[in-house]
Order: C-alpha cells, then structure tokens, then sequence
C-alpha cells in the first residue's frame, strides 16, 4: 500500500466487532482511490449516556433523538463514548445505529461502556485498531483515505472518569500510537479539563473535584501531555477566548452531579499540527435536541482539504 502518495485504500467489512480484551488490527482488501481537492470532512464525538436508548430524565425515546442528533449533522466519521451493553442481542443497537445512519461501525468492547467508530458507507478504511486492555473504556482506531486520497487516522476514546493517575497513563499509551508525520484526530469524552478554559476549583461541585483535581488544584495533565505531544485542541483554534457556551455537560437530562449545574468542557477533538490548516470550524452542537439527548453535547470539527 502507497500510504504517502495517496493512491491506495483498503476496505473493510460492513462491521467489525471486537470483542476480546487486548490489542486487535485488521486491515482489508486494496481499491484505488483519487484526491478530491478542495473537498470537505465532518468529523464528530458524542457521549451518548448509558447506550444512547435507556430512559433518562424523563426522555424515553432517546435513541430516536441521539440518531437524529447525529443524523442532522451528517458526520463521516463519529466517535460514540458509552455505548453500553451494544455487544448483546447480536449487537443489535449498534445494527440500528449503522442502519439508521448509513455507516459502517468498529467497536471496542470491554467490561464496562464501549466506545465505537462508525463511517460513513463509501468512505475508504485503510485499517483497524482496537484497545481494551490499556484503555478504561476502550480506544478505537480507524484509518480513512481522506478526500485528498492521503491517509487520516481517527482515534476514539473515553478515559477514565474517576482517576486523573489512571487518565495519565491512557493518554501515553494513545500518544503511542501517533506515528512520525501521520495525520491523526483523537477524539472523544477526555473527563479532563484544560488549563486554557481558567476553571478554578471552586467551579466545580464540592462531591466531584476528586475526579478532576489533584492536590487540591484543578488537574490538567491529560490536555497538557496531548499538546506536549505535538497535538493541538481544535475547538481551542477557532474559539481562543472562554465563554460559557464552550461547555460540551450540562445538559437538561444532567443527573450526574460532576455535570449538571457545571460549565465544563469534558469533549475534545485534538489533531496533529499538520492538520491545523485544514480545519474550517468546531462547534459544540447545543439545540433543543442536544438538550434532551444526552448528559454530554457533541462536537464537530469540519475539515478542508
């Protein structure tokens, strides 16, 4: 495969589930692929809360809207954090999920929640790699020929919620896989917060700082040791200044207490800096919809090549 020049791509199968604990990559068959220049990429993160369908603050046909959330906003590639108990029933929710969107799903499942990777049908996958063992929730990795026919490679992943240590040792082995000059987007509900968003720790409910400080201080290890790495936040690129409406918790159906009532940004789209010139625009999607979906808002990040 001529990953640099940008003339090949691999497909694979319709779904790929993975269901073993450890480390799992695939690859698939060869088709040629051309550059599209100019052309545009959506790309989207959502924690979805407890399988996207089970009832939450009232809301009982939460499937419906998170597919319509999604739907609406007409991702190539979205990454989907708590993806509870997809595996069951022949995996049937995450059927509904690729009917209902026309994409293509790869799933990490671990004993926990899960986290899945869904692209859009027609768009070329080079490869798969899958982490259940080193990653709380799991860590998804699809590489995509990109409009300009050159690989990107999508990372999805939901770090540990409770434990800035055990954070910090998920975000070294995520930074392991970036090889030298590839294109990357690692995406997804981090459960950090960035020292550039200027959160002191009283922003945060007395009950919760144990999850997101160290210390007695506010802990921004994980978005630090990302940027030391070479990444830069995207949401951060198009939108400098910290406002209110930065917040990806908090919604209206918010029952857990680190969320409701609170500003926080928890969901991130980090990119290599050789995407930096690409990136047309990142948004927190916050409509009625959002409101009443999930605990999290989604965001997207939409790229020109």
């Amino acid at each position: 495969m001529e990953r640099g020049r940008g003339r090949w791509a691999q497909v694979l199968a319709a779904t790929l589930i993975v269901a073993a604990l450890g480390c799992h990559r695939e690859r698939g068959a060869v088709v040629t692929v051309g550059p599209a220049k100019g052309a545009k990429m959506r790309i989207m993160t959502y924690n979805i809360l407890n399988g996207g369908e089970s009832k939450v603050g009232g809301v009982e046909n939460r499937g419906d809207i998170v597919r319509k959330v999604i739907a609406a906003q007409k991702p190539d590639v979205v990454g989907l954090d708590e993806c509870a108990n997809w595996q069951r029933d022949n995996a049937g929710a995450l059927r509904r999920f690729e009917r209902a969107l026309d994409m293509s799903a790869v799933m990490a499942v671990t004993h926990g929640l899960n986290v899945s990777l869904l692209v859009r049908r027609g768009l070329p996958i080079l490869e798969v790699l899958t982490d259940t063992k080193r990653q709380a929730h799991g860590l998804v990795v699809v590489e995509v020929a990109a409009p300009d026919g050159k690989p990107l490679k999508v990372f999805a992943t939901h770090l540990n919620p409770f434990k800035p240590d055990e954070r910090m040792k998920e975000v070294a082995e995520i930074v392991r896989y970036i090889g030298k000059d590839e294109r990357c987007v690692v995406m997804g509900d981090l459960n950090s917060i960035s020292g550039r968003d200027r959160f002191k720790i009283e922003d945060i409910p007395e009950n919760s700082r144990g999850r997101f400080a160290m210390d007695g201080a506010i802990h921004t290890g994980v978005i630090d040791a990302l940027e030391k790495a070479g990444l830069a936040d995207a949401y951060r690129l198009k939108h400098p200044e910290p406002k209110p409406s930065d917040r990806t918790v908090g919604t209206a159906i918010s029952e857990d207490k680190a969320h409701a009532g609170t500003r926080l940004r928890l969901d991130y789209i980090f990119i290599t800096a050789n995407l930096t010139p690409a990136v047309q625009s990142v948004e927190v999607i916050q409509n009625d919809d959002t409101n009443h979906a999930s605990d999290h808002f989604p965001l997207v990040l939409d790229l020109k090549f």
